[in-house]
């Protein structure tokens, strides 16, 4: 099956075409989201987290695997564990584990994907963002119906300070097939995991970042301290209280208080505008 202890390196953002601002809707009366302004952090979610259940959770299709395949993972397996086998002996381990391979069996299958899923939940953390500060949708369902607020990042800045992947979430009608190493290597797999969702999702035009260790990520290894530069705007929700506008304001940190400060206004035609505040 497969192993879990090859090298995974992060998505180079510096490749990738990117907004110039990024966004993250928040909720004011949450004391966890305050703390992106307060505290200047936020947190790399796990899967678990997350609405929908194929994100950062789609089946490694073992399933799909011929016999020539399932021997060339045991080849390469060999190759990688042992460097000191002739390549005869590489063969004969190849053959004569893809022979009997649990990859065959679909109880052992689902256990083993049980397994994995537990696995990257631990140890993966993704922070997803949105390339627009006037979606409706996003008002409503991540800034507490309009009365939050929406906070703008340098994402090259952002990402990094931070030392990790990011880029552009691509909308799937069919969520893309994923094989297990070496067909797709370790970089590759995590990639389509966490970069990869359906079409129903495409509303959010979300943008990530993600993280990863060989070791389970506990909750303060999901919260990062973001650098004061790359800061640029906050947005105010069109239905944000002058109260909770002005203790927003108050709680400015020192070293970000010249941030670009907007006010959204829900029009009546349903679409939102966003002014100087």
């Amino acid at each position: 099956m497969e192993r879990q202890n090859a090298k995974v390196s992060n998505i180079d953002y510096k490749d990738i075409e990117m907004p110039e601002v990024l966004y993250k809707y928040r909720d004011w009366n949450n004391i966890y989201h305050k703390t992106i302004i307060t505290e200047r952090k936020v947190y790399y979610a796990k899967p678990s987290d997350f609405e929908d259940e194929f994100d950062c959770k789609i089946p490694v299709r073992y399933d799909l695997l011929n016999d020539f395949q399932i021997y060339s993972f045991y080849l390469q397996d060999s190759i990688d564990k042992h460097p000191d086998r002739s390549f005869g002996e590489h063969g004969q381990y190849a053959l004569g584990y893809s022979e009997n391979s649990p990859v065959k069996d679909e109880n052992e299958r689902n256990r083993h994907a049980h397994m994995s899923q537990h696995y990257f939940n631990e140890r993966l953390g993704v922070l997803s963002l949105t390339k627009r500060k006037d979606n409706v949708e996003m008002w409503r369902k991540y800034a507490a119906n309009h009365k939050g607020f929406a906070i703008g990042f340098n994402p090259r800045i952002l990402f990094n300070h931070l030392r990790a992947g990011g880029g552009e979430v691509i909308y799937y009608s069919n969520l893309p097939l994923i094989y297990p190493y070496p067909i797709h290597d370790y970089d590759t797999q995590i990639g389509m995991q966490v970069y990869s969702k359906l079409k129903r999702w495409e509303w959010e035009d979300e943008y990530r970042s993600h993280t990863f260790s060989f070791k389970p990520l506990l909750d303060k290894g999901r919260i990062f301290v973001i650098q004061p530069e790359a800061y640029l705007e906050i947005i105010f929700g069109a239905k944000m209280s002058e109260e909770e506008i002005a203790d927003l304001i108050n709680n400015i940190p020192l070293e970000i208080k010249e941030i670009k400060l907007q006010k959204a206004v829900l029009m009546d035609d349903g679409r939102i505008q966003v002014y100087n505040f």
